[in-house]
C-alpha cells in the first residue's frame, strides 16, 4: 500500500472584466501539464477508415492479477476495442445491428459493475449506451481472458431489455436515444443502477440491472427526471444555453457516481456539473460548476453553409453568476476515489483543452487545472477536444503503480490525408501516469483499491 498526503495548489487572481457598468473578477488557476506515457491506435470517421470516432474508456481492474486489468474503449458506429495496459489491442467488437437502422450500433459510453450476481456466479460487467438503438448493451468481463479465450462477451438479455426513452426504431432513427451513461452499485447486494441521459433533452433514466430468466442481464426502467433547462439569474432574467439547433436543450452526457457521498455528478455540456442524489434521484438538484458562458447574453446567427447557428457571446464573463474554470462543453467526468471518501471530481472541460479537478468530498471545491501536452521525446502529442475520461486510485504495476488515467484526443495527430488532400478526422486514447498528474498539482495518491466488493 501506498498512501501519500499532499495539498492543494494556491490560485491567483485574473484580470477585470467589464459588462454593462459591471466588474466580473475571476480567479485564475495555474494550469499544469502533464504528459502521456502512451496511446492507443488511431481511429478513423471515415469510408477509409473504420468509421470509428473514440468516445469513451473505461478501466476494469482485474480481480487477482493487476497487470492484467482493461482499457475498454468505445468508438461510436466503429464498436469497442479492449486494450491491455501497454496500449495493446486485444479484442475489437463491431456495432452491427441485426436490423436495419439510420445508425447502426453508435456504443457511445461506458462504465462498469463488479460482483454481479447472476446464478451462483458473480460476474464483472461492461454497461454500454447504444444510441442506433435506444439501448443498454451488456458484456460480460472473462478474467481469464487469453489468446482464444477474448476478454468481451455480448451478455444483454434477449427477454429483459428494450428501448429506453423511445417507443420503438421509428423514433429512436430520430436521434433522441440513449447518450451518456454511468453505473452505481448501491451496496454489496445492491441494487445495481445504470443511469442514462437522452441526446437533445435535459432527462436522465434511472435503470434497474437485474439477471433475466435467460440467464443474461437486462434491465428495467425505474424512474425518469428532467433536468432545468431554463435558469433564473440573480438579476431576475432567466437564460438558458445557446444550442447549435432549433428544439435543443441542455443535454447531459459525461455522468459518474459516488456511492460513499451518495452522489450522482451530471455534466450538463454547455452549463456546468450538476449534483443529485443517487438515493433520491432527481429529487433536487445542485451546482458543482458553472461554465463561463453561464448566464452570458448572446445572439444566435444561422449559417447557411452549416445549416446550423453560430452561438456569438455579448459579453464576457459575468461575476457572481458565471463560472471561472469550465470551459464548455463539459464533457467526461470521472472519480478518483480510494477508500475512506476522499479524492477527486475530474472533469473534460472542452472549450480550453484542460482537466478541471475538484475535491470529492462535501462541498467539492475547485483544486486545480491541468493539460496534457505534447511529449517530443517520446513522439506523443497533446490532447485536445477531449470526450470521455476514467481515472483509477489502484496500483496497476509498472508504469502505473500510482493509478492511471486514460483520455480521449479528438484531434490525434499525425494528421492523415484521405484521397482528395483532406484532413481525415483522427482520434484516440491517452494512457497518463496518475503519479505526474498528483506531483503536478500537489494531489492525494492513495492507491488502497475500493473499487470491488
Amino acid at each position: 500500500m501506498v498512501l501519500r498526503l499532499r495539498f492543494s495548489p494556491m490560485v491567483r487572481l485574473a484580470v477585470l472584466l467589464p459588462w454593462l457598468g459591471l466588474f466580473a473578477v475571476h480567479a485564475q488557476a495555474e494550469v499544469a501539464e502533464v504528459h502521456a506515457e502512451l496511446e492507443t491506435r488511431s481511429q478513423y470517421d471515415d469510408d477509409a477508415g473504420n468509421n470509428a470516432d473514440a468516445d469513451d474508456p473505461a478501466i476494469w481492474i482485474h480481480p487477482t492479477k493487476r497487470s492484467r486489468s482493461l482499457v475498454i474503449t468505445t468508438l461510436k458506429e466503429g464498436g469497442i476495442d479492449v486494450y491491455d495496459l501497454s496500449g495493446r489491442l486485444l479484442q475489437h467488437l463491431d456495432a452491427d445491428s441485426e436490423t436495419e437502422i439510420a445508425e447502426p450500433g453508435r456504443f457511445n459510453n461506458a462504465d462498469l459493475i463488479y460482483g454481479f450476481p447472476v446464478g451462483d456466479e458473480s460476474l464483472d460487467l461492461v454497461v454500454v449506451s447504444d444510441r442506433g438503438r435506444d439501448q443498454l448493451v451488456i458484456f460480460r468481463i472473462r478474467p481469464n481472458y487469453n489468446d482464444r479465450l477474448l476478454p468481451l462477451i455480448e451478455f444483454t438479455s434477449r427477454t429483459q431489455a428494450g428501448n429506453i426513452f423511445t417507443a420503438n426504431q421509428d423514433e429512436a432513427n430520430d436521434g433522441r436515444t440513449a447518450y451518456g451513461l454511468a453505473t452505481a452499485k448501491m451496496s454489496s447486494t445492491g441494487p445495481y443502477y445504470a443511469f442514462v441521459s437522452q441526446n437533445d433533452t435535459t432527462q436522465v433514466a434511472r435503470l434497474e440491472l437485474l439477471a433475466s430468466n435467460d440467464g443474461r442481464v437486462g434491465y428495467r426502467l425505474d424512474k425518469t427526471v428532467a433536468l432545468p433547462d431554463l435558469y433564473t439569474l440573480p438579476n431576475g432574467n432567466t437564460w438558458r444555453a445557446c444550442q447549435d439547433e432549433d428544439g435543443q436543450e441542455a443535454q447531459v452526457e459525461g455522468m459518474v457516481a459516488d456511492v460513499v457521498h451518495d452522489r450522482l455528478y451530471m455534466g450538463q455540456e454547455k452549463v456546468g456539473i450538476v449534483r443529485t442524489s443517487l438515493s433520491a434521484f432527481g429529487n433536487a438538484y445542485e451546482f458543482v460548476d458553472k461554465t463561463t458562458d453561464f448566464g452570458v447574453p448572446y445572439q444566435r446567427i444561422y449559417d447557411e453553409e452549416e445549416e446550423e447557428y453560430l452561438c456569438v457571446l455579448l459579453s464576457g464573463p459575468i461575476s457572481g453568476v458565471s463560472g471561472e474554470y469550465l470551459q464548455a462543453d463539459v464533457e467526461g467526468l470521472t472519480l478518483y476515489a480510494p477508500p475512506g471518501g476522499n479524492g477527486y471530481l475530474l472533469a473534460s472541460s472542452q472549450g480550453d483543452d484542460t482537466f478541471v479537478v475538484y475535491d470529492r468530498r462535501p462541498g467539492n471545491a475547485f483544486v486545480g487545472q491541468f493539460v496534457i501536452g505534447a511529449d517530443d521525446d517520446d513522439g506523443l502529442d497533446s490532447v485536445e477536444e477531449t470526450d470521455g475520461a476514467m481515472v483509477t486510485n489502484v496500483n496497476l504495476g509498472g508504469e502505473f503503480e500510482d493509478g492511471l488515467l486514460v483520455v480521449q484526443d479528438g484531434e490525434n495527430t499525425p494528421e492523415k490525408k484521405d484521397a482528395d488532400g483532406e484532413t481525415r478526422d483522427n482520434t484516440n486514447f491517452k494512457f497518463v501516469e496518475w503519479e505526474d498528474v498528483a506531483e503536478e498539482l500537489d494531489l492525494l495518491i492513495d492507491t488502497r483499491q475500493a473499487v470491488r466488493p
